[in-house]
């Protein structure tokens, strides 16, 4: 009796058209290509979604990064255009007369000389940069922004580390120098404190060794001056560039 039945299924299968049986795998097949196509696009919409809000997070904490550069670069620049100010008058004050040179205050003197060994330092704000380029999500930004700003941080920054450099060394000799030479009260294994005063800064001027550490010192300041100038004004360009994405 079932022998009959399978038979009799069997033949039922056989009879069918062969149509169905295409028709079947047919649409079994455009059911599994929806499917595939579906979640590619979503796989593809979900990483555009990502890439979208990645780029605008990284354009939104570049901004603000290069901004705190910008103050940054504007506060060391006061500092530097301070000592430059302060090494000029040193100089105009090595002609005076000893009458005028005698109507100078103590207190001005002594700020006059603790600027002339006065540093500079600048630490701009990499993190965002370094981190994004750890990550490899810099090249979601435009290939034209992405030169300017590689050249401003491996190029116009590294600039003026090594100009920082020199003058550090420069200021370190100054230091020297003072120690040895000035009157300073406050020293310790660690620190001291210059106190200068009319007669110490003309002994001083009268050193040429003095005269020409202050001369070195003047032009490390003025190539540290035209470097942060510099550097500002690519960073200008870059907010601009900034602002149309």
């Amino acid at each position: 009796m079932k022998e009959n039945q399978t038979e009799e299924q069997n033949g039922n299968k056989k009879n069918l058209p062969k149509g169905i049986h295409r028709g079947l795998k047919l649409q079994d097949l455009i059911i599994v290509l929806i499917g595939v196509l579906v979640t590619l696009g979503y796989t593809i919409g979900n990483k555009q979604y990502t890439d979208y809000k990645t780029r605008k997070n990284l354009i939104n904490e570049l901004r603000t990064s290069l901004k705190e550069d910008i103050k940054y670069i504007d506060y060391v620049l006061a500092v530097a255009d301070t000592i430059t100010y302060s090494l000029d008058n040193v100089f105009s004050i090595s002609e005076y007369s000893e009458k005028d040179f005698s109507k100078l205050n103590d207190e001005y003197i002594d700020t006059l000389v603790h600027y002339t060994s006065h540093s500079l330092g600048f630490r701009p704000n990499m993190s965002v940069f370094e981190a994004y380029k750890y990550n490899g999500d810099l090249k979601l930004l435009e290939s034209k922004f992405l030169t300017k700003l590689f050249y401003l941080y491996d190029y116009y920054y590294v600039r003026i580390f090594c100009y920082l450099e020199s003058n550090q060394s420069v200021i370190s000799q100054i230091d020297n120098y003072l120690v040895d030479n000035a009157k300073y009260i406050g020293r310790s294994k660690y620190s001291y404190s210059i106190k200068a005063d009319k007669e110490t800064l003309k002994n001083l001027l009268k050193d040429e060794k003095y005269k020409q550490l202050l001369n070195i010192n003047g032009v490390t300041v003025e190539m540290l001056i035209f470097a942060l100038t510099t550097a500002k004004e690519e960073i200008e360009k870059l907010m601009i560039l900034l602002d149309d994405f």
